[in-house]
């Protein structure tokens, strides 16, 4: 298989049968197709048995052969460049490649597939030899079998399986970012029994002899492999990205496993690793990245949906008229008065029947009113809408100031993806945005913490702040800043009696906090990443871990390295500590990198080393953390960086990771089990505070403690701060190898932890948000905000970015969790819980608007599902409620807002409830989502869709392209029908005898030439309102939501009036000219004069049709006419004079 990379759809052999294909699948090309070939039936053509149209057809033809050209030969373009990339691979004298050697079953004892026999991995030959060299190679050169050095910063141009690596410990790291979108590192290592058969063989002293010339002290020399005479086995290539079942085969016999963590795939980037090797097992298409390419879904724009459903119901008028004006033939045929008539001709040839003749006559009729059916429009919409994307890449007003690295901002124009959606951009119906990175700067700061109750870190947010005055609360202030503070980056902690906490070994919360700190730098999964300038970032797999990182190495642990399982400290030795913040320097989104970037690491001077002893048994990463059980206070952090002193001493510390149980979206924490240099081990864990909480042992905390930290939390909230909770545990080397002896017991005894802290995390809004989002309300677009947050977090959240506001009145379907527990609700006195019975009375409004109603409290089963009695009474209420504030039947007519938690969610889902769901939803103004897992993002998108499939969704812009596209549309059916409708009552005037009046050539140039420009530019440069009108009305985008520019009403008026001005414009010459008329010179007005007249008159009622739609004149748009009509009158009188 080539490692030839071709995105391409055709080659200069192929393109020109291939493209016509593609083109005769096409209905508009298929239908001129036909009539083209009825035209070449003499018995029915009124060509003469020429297929005239095929000129238009060709042309057509041509046009979109071209464009398909230019943009093939672009990705043409795109694949040579990818193609020639060069890697370095490793020549070996007596190699032997081979591609696949036949899909074999697997040997083994469960295995039921089928694996891939790939020899190309092997060095074989009749003695062991070094690289005769080493070569550049383009990348599509690149085959199975192929052993390959790839150096830092490299892309990886192949699946590769990695055979040595410039670490000791055969650890690399790589960027998967083009494959997942994720920016974070992931380490991939050598197969620890490779490195051991590598390592002896670099042993022996023939290797150590011929390895003369590789550079030295590279370790795991790849020539070990050709003494062992290896091969790969592995599966047959699939799309699943993670996973890799293979083993690499000794000439012995000996078998290597290997998994995916083995495995370098292409399209990833080695980092912080100076060289690796690999030998290829994939290329080309069977590499993962290419079998998980697809092409993008084709997206269809509700206008064009709707031009095809209008354009069978025109060509189903056009099939009538055809059968009227063929039975009014059959008619006339059978009439006597026909036989009389001497001057047609034909008289002497045998007579046809009447149903013959309407036969032939509806063919003939079916090519006269050919342009009935609006095939152009298609064409047309398509220019427009290029134009139209020209035009928003080119608005200034649509550019958008992204800040670079350095802090610096670049102006980036607006990118039209997808022009086949214009018209849609102001007909959007509902906005799904989750919350990090599109409402908010995805940037987190460390701003509080709290240590065993007590709270540190003055000042608020801008969340906290529209909190405090949109309730009437003091707004506390922060002393100035000190000067020549320390700023680290993503922190933002500011508080002089923290550092007293820090200083002050005999403080009673010094120990607390410095174990704290320890535990966010040990408990994580970032790597540090060496830049080019010398400087150390954090890559993080989501901003939040990297911002804690940025704490911990402010007051003092300086995460290092991780080797393996162990993990390198730099402990700081502190003195003064003035606190400052310091912003970070580049914004991160959902859509781009997540790596927790931040400036320059400062250098310490290392006074000691201390590692500490221990080993551990491996165990499975899914298996349960140990159980926590007391061992010190309770620590609440909150979360952003946290900014501190001057480092002037510091000590590495190597602290040795047992097993790391990371963060998942079912788990809602991550945990580590850390050796203790006294013996026993440390269990850290942090997670979601209501995981951490329901896990708790009360008779270990007390209840006071418990209560302090909730109200810790409940204040985080209020500022908008992301909180986890961290809990730690000490045990013995007995009860550690318990534990790991009995899994079973581990998942049992779950309960009972001791809380440790919280850490809470500031993301700020985007500029902008609060506007826009009030914009989009006005104009009649819902938005929903689907976010992992708790639900009072949601609500301020919501309320600062104005998604909700003080006159709205806000509903609540959710469970009373345990976050609210203690806090006193606004409306009605008293506290709540999921899973009692309550009754009676109970508020379910926000704080804004005091409402009650009743409603029965949604009982959570084991599974964290409520009842469906409850559920479903709750949601009859509230959508009672909502239907009477939207019309005003409780009084006043108010806007209304719903929350929504993922408890309700979940049984919505499982009891069949979202139609009765999205009713709800269809009455507020807005929906917020909170606590949603990343599945039920896309439920809710889904529920939406099906429920509402004529909705316009996950896209906004600027609707003032909206009306001239809908324009466009119905002009170019009522020119069409101006233009065929003069034939068709000419038909009865003619007795049916299928005789065109039109010119052939003004005919087909009708819409190419003399109607077609001013269409373009009213669709491309009209405007019905200005910029400034849509923006100061928001109310007006509600027209283009509620589509009242394009009905069936409206598309039949347009319809209607082309048949009745077809009709004037028939009977206007014929009335001013007579059937006789003579001209000046004495010869008559023939058929062809009047023809001529009728279709003057055609041209100049089109073109001063579109001209009355027109609304904005500039001096592009009257040279556009005058360019169309100059033309037409030119034409009009060459023809004149035939």
């Amino acid at each position: 298989m080539a490692n030839e990379v071709v995105t391409s759809k055709y080659t200069a052999l192929n393109f020109v049968f291939k493209n016509l294909w593609e083109q005769f699948h096409r209905p508009a090309n298929v239908y001129f197709l036909g009539i083209s070939i009825l035209q070449c039936i003499k018995p029915i053509s009124i060509t003469g048995g020429h297929p005239k149209l095929t000129r238009t057809n060709v042309t057509m033809t041509q046009a979109t052969s071209t464009k398909d050209g230019i943009e093939d030969f672009t990705r043409h373009q795109a694949d040579a460049q990818e193609n020639s990339r060069t890697v370095t691979r490793l020549v070996v004298p007596g190699q032997r490649r081979s591609s696949v050697a036949g899909g074999k079953s697997s040997g083994g004892g469960g295995g039921c597939g089928k694996e891939r026999k790939n020899s190309g991995g092997s060095i074989r030959g009749s003695k062991p030899r070094p690289p005769a060299a080493t070569e550049e190679v383009p990348w599509m050169n690149v085959q199975v079998g192929d052993v390959l050095e790839i150096r830092n910063r490299e892309n990886i141009p192949a699946d590769l399986v990695m055979l040595s690596c410039s670490d000791p410990k055969g650890t690399c790291f790589v960027m998967t970012s083009n494959l997942d979108g994720e920016t974070n590192l992931k380490p991939r290592v050598v197969s620890p029994d490779l490195r051991a058969v590598i390592a002896a063989a670099d042993d022996a002293a023939a290797v150590a002899e011929s390895a003369g010339g590789l550079a030295r002290g590279k370790q795991g020399s790849v020539l070990a492999l050709a003494a062992k005479g290896a091969l790969v086995e592995c599966d047959l290539p699939n799309q699943k990205l993670e996973h890799f079942d293979g083993a690499l085969v000794l000439q012995g016999g000996e078998r290597i496993p290997l998994h995916g963590k083995n495995i370098l795939l292409r399209g990833c980037q080695l980092r912080n690793t100076e060289w690796c090797r690999g030998v290829v097992v994939y290329t080309g298409r069977e590499t993962k990245i290419q079998m998980n390419a697809a092409e993008p879904a084709p997206k269809s724009s509700s206008l064009k949906r709707y031009v095809d459903r209008e354009t069978l119901h025109v060509l189903c008028v056009q099939i009538f008229l055809c059968l009227v004006a063929a039975v009014f033939a059959g008619i006339r045929a059978a009439g006597s008065d026909v036989e009389n008539m001497y001057f047609i001709l034909g008289q002497d040839e045998e007579p046809q029947s009447p149903a013959l003749v309407a036969f032939l006559k509806f063919w003939s009729f079916i090519i006269i009113f050919t342009n009935f059916v609006p095939i152009s429009l298609l064409i047309t919409l398509d220019m427009v809408k290029v134009f139209q994307s020209k035009f928003i890449a080119w608005d200034r007003q649509m550019y958008h100031e992204a800040r670079e690295f350095d802090g610096t901002k670049r102006p980036m124009p607006a990118q039209v993806r997808s022009s086949e959606l214009n018209e849609d951009l102001g007909r959007v119906k509902h906005i799904f945005s989750d919350k990090t990175g599109t409402l908010t700067c995805n940037i987190m700061n460390f701003r509080k913490c709290s240590i065993r109750g007590q709270m540190f870190g003055l000042g608020t947010t801008e969340i906290g702040l529209n909190y405090r005055l949109r309730n009437g609360l003091p707004v506390p202030t922060v002393a100035p800043l000190p000067p020549g503070a320390k700023r680290t980056p993503h922190v933002n902690f500011i508080d002089p009696e923290f550092s007293r906490v820090v200083e002050n070994k005999a403080h009673p919360l010094h120990e607390a906090a410095v174990e704290f700190y320890l535990h966010l730098a040990l408990n994580h999964e970032v790597q540090p990443e060496q830049q080019q300038d010398g400087s150390v970032v954090y890559s993080a797999s989501n901003p939040d871990e990297g911002a804690l990182i940025y704490a911990a190495s402010h007051f003092g642990y300086r995460f290092l390295r991780r080797d393996g399982k162990d993990i390198t400290v730099a402990v700081t030795i502190r003195h003064e500590q003035p606190l400052a913040s310091q912003p970070t320097s580049k914004p991160t989104s959902s859509g781009s990198s997540n790596s927790a970037r931040g400036g320059r690491c400062g250098s310490t001077s290392l006074s000691t080393q201390q590692q500490n002893a221990g080993g551990g048994a491996k165990i499975s990463s899914m298996s349960p953390p140990l159980p926590l059980s007391p061992g010190g206070g309770v620590d609440v952090c909150g979360g952003s960086p946290v900014l501190g002193g001057e480092e002037e001493e510091a000590e590495e510390r190597i602290f040795h990771v047992l097993h790391t149980f990371p963060f998942t979206s079912d788990r809602k924490r991550s945990s580590v089990v850390v050796r203790k240099g006294t013996g026993g081990v440390v269990v850290y864990c942090k997670g979601a505070d209501n995981v951490i909480l329901e896990r708790l042992d009360l008779a270990k905390n007390p209840a006071e403690l418990v209560k302090t930290v909730k109200e810790n939390i409940a204040e985080f909230t209020r500022d908008g701060l992301r909180t986890l909770l961290t809990a730690k545990t000490e045990r013995s080397e007995e009860q550690y190898l318990e534990w790991l002896s009995d899994f079973q017991a581990a998942e049992t005894s779950m309960k009972g932890r001791e809380e440790k802290g919280v850490t809470a995390i500031e993301d700020k809004l985007q500029d902008g948000v609060p506007d826009a989002l009030n914009y989009l309300r006005k104009a009649g677009t819902k938005v929903w905000m689907l976010t992992g947050d708790k639900v009072d977090t949601a609500i301020n959240i919501g309320h600062s970015c104005s998604l909700l506001n003080t006159d709205m009145t806000t509903l609540r379907l959710c469970a009373d969790e345990d976050e609210e527990e203690g806090e006193t609700d606004n409306n009605t006195g008293q506290g709540g819980r999921a899973g009692g019975k309550g009754s009676g009375k109970k508020g379910v409004i926000d704080d804004d608007v005091v409402v009650t109603v009743e409603r029965t409290s949604l009982e959570l089963d084991a599974s964290g599902v409520p009842s469906e009695g409850s559920l479903r009474g709750l949601m009859s209420e509230l959508t009672t409620k909502a239907t009477k504030l939207r019309t005003g039947a409780a009084g006043a007519s108010s806007e209304t807002a719903i929350v929504v938690d993922t408890y309700a969610l979940s049984g919505i889902t499982q009891y069949g409830l979202e139609r009765d769901f999205v009713f709800l939803c269809q009455l507020c103004a807005s929906v917020v989502c909170a606590r949603v897992s990343p599945r039920q993002k896309s439920v809710v998108v889904n529920m939406v869709r099906t429920a509402s499939p004529s909705a316009v969704t996950l896209s906004v812009g600027d609707g003032a392209n909206d009306v001239p596209m809908l324009q466009v549309t119905v002009y170019m059916f009522y020119k069409n029908a101006l233009l065929v409708l003069p034939q068709f009552f000419f038909a009865f005037l003619s007795l049916s005898s299928g005789q065109n009046f039109y010119y052939d050539l003004l005919y087909q140039s009708y819409n190419v030439f003399f109607t077609s420009l001013p269409i373009i530019a009213l669709g491309v440069l009209d405007q019905d309102i200005t910029s400034e009108v849509a923006l100061a009305h928001p109310i007006l985008y509600q027209d283009g939501i509620q589509r009242v520019f394009l009905t069936p009403q409206i598309f039949w008026r347009w319809m209607s009036e082309g048949a009745i001005h077809a009709g004037i414009v028939t009977a206007l010459p014929m009335g001013a000219l007579g059937a006789g008329g003579v001209l000046p010179e004495g010869r008559g007005v023939g058929l062809w004069g009047y023809g001529l007249v009728v279709f003057f008159c055609v041209v100049l009622v089109a073109n001063g049709r579109v001209a009355m739609e027109n609304k904005l004149w500039t001096s592009v748009i009257v040279l556009v006419f005058a360019l169309s009509l100059g033309s037409f009158i030119i034409a009009f009188f060459f023809f004149s004079e035939m």
